[in-house]
């Protein structure tokens, strides 16, 4: 039922028919919807990870370099705040609208955004130079999920 309706809701957006004010709330769209990170290595001291943030407030973590310790790890926060972080993706970097892949420079380390949202899933990789809705989305899902805690100071 989740799927229909966000298929529905994504079709009337994108013609214009349904206003902001007029969506589901977040809490039904997103419930069940989740958002990950994953940073990939570099030429140099990059950390290593997949990060993902639930829409009912779980976090899962695993590290395999530049960590405290390479175990998994869970955290919890307010499902409104990842249901946030999701809709932030949804709605205003307009997730679905995004090529799959950004590239640039060799020795940037790739990052890879997936949003599952029901049955759908789409993953962004991004290793472009500079700032762009990416790296901010990136910052915003490592601000939300609290990542630093796990990882080490480099060197």
């Amino acid at each position: 039922m989740h799927i229909l309706l966000f298929v529905v809701f994504l079709l009337l957006q994108n013609e214009g028919v349904l206003r902001a004010q007029d969506r589901p709330p977040d809490s039904l769209l997103f419930q069940d919807a989740s958002i990950s990170l994953e940073r990939g290595p570099c030429f140099g001291f990059c950390p290593t990870y997949i990060v993902t943030v639930h829409g009912n407030g779980d976090i899962e973590f695993q590290g395999s370099n530049g960590m405290k310790n390479a175990e998994k790890h869970e955290a919890r926060i307010h499902a409104s705040e990842a249901q946030t972080l999701i809709a932030y993706a949804v709605y205003t970097v307009r997730f679905d609208t995004l090529r799959a892949i950004y590239s640039g420079n060799i020795d940037n380390p790739e990052r890879i955004i997936t949003l599952r949202i029901g049955g759908i899933v789409k993953s962004v990789s991004n290793s472009s130079d500079g700032q762009n809705i990416l790296t901010g989305l990136e910052t915003m899902i490592d601000t939300v999920a609290a990542t630093s805690r796990w990882l080490a100071k480099q060197p």
